[in-house]
């Protein structure tokens, strides 16, 4: 029999007790024959969900508003609702298992946190089928964080080591702390007061970074603490999946963070700039028109920088 995980060595008896009980399940979540009819219903409820709010926003957000709107750009905007919807459910979860963070495992915790794991992965994989498009940085981060978590729920039972349902726990926060970020571009999308993005621009980028910075940084302690020193194969491909995802999801993080600073500071250089008469801004438009002068110019020179995030 193989040693026992160092993490171990940090739990207490009746900790360990509910652990063992948990772990003991005959089907694990690796296993390629498990249905999970949970799953493959809660695609079909984000399914029927999309389709709702295809006819809900029109008369939400002004049916002249919608229609201005490419059809793109629509399904963006219905993205964009149930990932502040699902994300902040997901969220809901990961706060029902805050007692992981202190290394105390009941089942109780290790169902709450698997649900919000759950909820993330299968809101990622519908957005990746539903969307019509998405950028490569976008991709990335939805493949790395959908992987990187399953990983880790898979080495909980493989390994039966609960420092990886912490590092899930905390990798969870890269999907549940975005929503400032979607009510920014959701409202970007309806052209409202360029003053009013900037602010929530510039907020949303340092609060999503803020926290992403400090979710990196807690798996890294959890592997430094726990798993770096483990011994057997599982262990040693995980430290390489690990680096190359944290090094990946860092990477995408900072470069949403600038873009949607940038859309901040353009907001900002709009909204101070005079308006200008119909001749002159059509002037400007048809000599520079990439700049951005005007709040209405605004809009149409930074019309791509969304794009970066989707």
């Amino acid at each position: 029999m193989s040693a026992s995980p160092p993490s171990y060595a940090s739990l207490p008896f009746s900790t360990l007790l509910e652990l063992m009980t948990k772990l003991d399940e005959h089907v694990q979540p690796q296993h390629p024959t498990w249905f999970s009819i949970n799953t493959f219903a809660g695609m079909l409820i984000l399914y029927a969900l999309a389709k709702l709010l295809h006819l809900v926003l029109p008369r939400a957000c002004g049916r002249r508003r919608w229609e201005a709107v490419s059809p793109t750009n629509r399904k963006t905007m219905v993205i964009y609702v149930l990932q502040i919807t699902v994300t902040l459910a997901a969220f809901a979860l990961q706060m029902a298992s805050a007692s992981l963070a202190k290394f105390e495992f009941t089942a109780r915790t290790l169902e709450m946190e698997r649900a919000g794991v759950t909820l993330v992965a299968m809101l990622y994989v519908f957005e990746l089928v539903y969307r019509d498009s998405m950028r490569g940085p976008m991709i990335a981060h939805h493949i790395i964080t959908v992987f990187i978590m399953s990983l880790a729920m898979t080495l909980v039972y493989t390994e039966r080591d609960p420092s990886f349902a912490l590092t899930g726990w905390l990798w969870l926060f890269q999907a549940t702390t975005e929503q400032l970020t979607f009510v920014s571009l959701f409202l970007y999308r309806l052209k409202i007061n360029p003053r009013t993005l900037r602010i929530l621009f510039r907020v949303s980028a340092v609060q999503a970074f803020a926290c992403k910075a400090a979710s990196i940084a807690g798996t890294v302690y959890v592997w430094a603490k726990w798993q770096r020193t483990a011994t057997g194969s599982r262990y040693r491909a995980f430290d390489v999946i690990f680096f190359v995802a944290t090094v990946g999801l860092a990477a995408t993080q900072v470069w949403g963070t600038y873009v949607v600073w940038i859309m901040g500071n353009r907001g900002l250089r709009a909204d101070e700039q005079p308006r200008m008469s119909p001749a002159e801004s059509q002037e400007l438009q048809s000599s520079t028109p990439c700049s951005v002068k005007t709040a209405d110019n605004y809009f149409m020179a930074s019309d791509r920088l969304p794009e970066c995030l989707a």
